[in-house]
């Protein structure tokens, strides 16, 4: 397949795909992989994605069978501030805040 190939969308049957570069992303798990540039046929009408089969084959191969290792960021959590605790809340409108 060549950029200058045009194929009647398989999805709504009224747009062309061509070929485009898009961001590959797929979780593994618990980990996500988010491949910058990788070759899709987008449609122009429906925007439905298919990536190229040699790019995404050649993509596994680098992460291998297994996945990549597994995302040990784990995110801050923070307590929601209540009305009460904020100083504001209290405040009608108009008034200053005590």
């Amino acid at each position: 397949m060549q950029a200058n190939d045009h194929f009647i969308c398989p999805n709504c049957h009224v747009g062309y795909l061509d070929l485009k570069l898009t961001t590959y992303v797929r979780k593994y798990e618990e980990t996500m992989i988010c491949v910058p540039n990788t070759p899709c046929w987008v449609c122009d009408v429906c925007h439905e994605r298919h990536f190229d089969p040699s790019a995404i084959q050649r993509l596994e191969l680098l992460i291998g069978p297994v996945g990549p290792p597994p995302n040990r960021h784990q995110p801050v959590t923070r307590p929601a501030k209540r009305a009460e605790q904020r100083p504001d809340a209290t405040a009608k409108p108009g008034q200053k805040a005590k």
